[in-house]
């Protein structure tokens, strides 16, 4: 009868070794983060480059698999495995001998007053917030690429433009060089144009530095070696978005907000586990039953009941800390709230601002600057205007090119902002669809 009781548990505990080696041996293992790249670059292969393998993304990721998790394991019918235990009994008789015998208890405790049920739903709720914020960071992310990509084109129009203003003002020094050595050019005339030129090709390194800085961003969203050569297709040329009035705006981009919602999951999960931390007063029941071995089968098992008696610990710090938990979570519920209308209405302010500058200093008024500093050097070489003129001529075109640049970088931003913090309801997209 012994052999018979230590096999039994013998099984018991291999099962239930078979079980942790199957669930260990179910774990996926991590695949590899190495994706080709295929240049040049468009704006739609980063937005999904981003998607996949943005390191933020992949951490949020983990976060939603580790509350699923939590989850797992809170929706269980118990709150613990049974618990088998094995006694040896020595029983004297009238004779004087001793009876040996080994007796077998098994046990098991159960969820009262519901907070099994408790358990779940909190964790539950904060695997819903997990998700939504997910959803959130995704749209963030794409925002945030989309403006990396798109500042990236506007440095590398930058580099183009500094590069004609060096050209210009390199065949505008050897003329004036020429001149000078021929004696039809005084030194004011050569020196104005080697400064003109000098200031040029510092334009030029700052326009090269700005969009290597430029590509670094987005290659740090993209999750890529910075030692890599970088190629972009595309041109930034944004088309005006469709703004719906303000109200609308504010409403649809409350409802469409995933952060929202995951704030009031993390209300939801913070009520639950603080009704749980009031129950935790009710104690959980534990069941028990008992067999010895030589016992007659009439009266072999013995069951019973036990529980905790929440006396001495009372669970006071558990539900004040439940309750400030609550409290936390509904202060950043109603914080985000108000957070998201300002950020919209900022956002919205400054997309329009710069809609504005870009329409005051458009394509069409930097074409003007460069074809008044060509006019110009035309009318320096034959004599019509002095070397004044000509300085004005460049400065103009600088600076004309600086307000161009920067109304275009301005909009880029702005508008990826209100992508951003509208939950992805407006986006800012180019005429060239081809190339993005």
């Amino acid at each position: 009868m012994k052999r018979k009781v230590l096999t039994l548990f013998c099984l018991v505990c291999s099962s239930a070794m078979t079980l942790m080696a199957a669930e260990l041996e179910s774990t996926p293992v991590p695949r590899s983060s190495s994706v080709n790249l295929e240049q040049p670059l468009t704006l739609s292969a980063a937005l999904q480059r981003a998607s996949n393998l943005n390191p933020a993304l992949q951490q949020a990721k983990i976060a939603v698999s580790s509350f699923e998790g939590a989850y797992r394991h809170a929706d269980t019918p118990v709150p613990s495995n049974p618990v088998v235990s094995l006694q040896s009994f020595d029983q004297g008789t009238g004779s004087g001998q001793v009876n040996r015998s080994i007796g077998i208890t098994v046990s098991q405790e159960l969820w009262i007053a519901g907070q099994g049920g408790l358990r779940e739903q909190a964790a539950g709720a904060r695997l819903q917030a997990a998700r939504q914020r997910l959803d959130f960071l995704s749209a963030t992310i794409a925002a945030r690429t989309r403006a990396a990509f798109m500042r990236a084109l506007v440095a590398r129009e930058a580099v183009e433009t500094a590069e004609q203003i060096v050209n210009a003002n390199q065949d505008l020094s050897d003329f004036s060089e020429l001149r000078l050595e021929s004696g039809e050019a005084n030194q004011l005339e050569a020196n104005t144009a080697r400064i003109g030129l000098g200031q040029a090709q510092a334009l030029l390194a700052q326009a090269e530095n700005q969009f290597e800085q430029a590509k670094y961003r987005l290659i740090d969203l993209l999750w890529l070696d910075p030692a890599q050569a970088l190629e972009l297709s595309g041109v930034v040329s944004p088309v005006e978005l469709e703004v719906p009035g303000q109200e609308e705006l504010l409403t649809r981009a409350v409802q469409r907000r995933s952060d929202l919602a995951a704030a009031s999951e993390q209300v939801m999960a913070a009520q639950n586990e603080l009704k749980l931390a009031n129950r935790q007063l009710i104690p959980n029941l534990t069941v028990f039953a008992v067999k010895n071995s030589d016992i007659n089968i009439d009266s072999s098992v013995l069951a019973g009941l036990s529980f905790e008696l929440p006396v001495l610990h009372r669970f006071g710090g558990e539900r004040q800390q439940a309750a400030a938990q609550l409290d936390q979570a509904l202060l950043e519920r109603d914080s985000l709230n108000l957070s998201v209308r300002s950020e919209i209405l900022s956002a919205l302010s400054a997309y329009r601002a710069a809609r504005r500058s870009l329409s005051s200093m458009s394509e069409e008024v930097l074409n003007s600057a460069t074809q008044n500093l060509e006019l110009t050097r035309i009318a320096f070489e034959t004599g019509e205007v002095d070397a004044t003129a000509l300085s004005i001529a460049q400065s103009v075109l600088v600076n004309t090119r600086n307000e161009h640049l920067r109304a275009l970088n301005d909009l880029v931003v702005a508008g990826t902002e209100l992508e951003r913090a509208s939950g992805g309801i407006l986006i800012l997209s180019n005429v060239d669809s081809a190339n993005n």
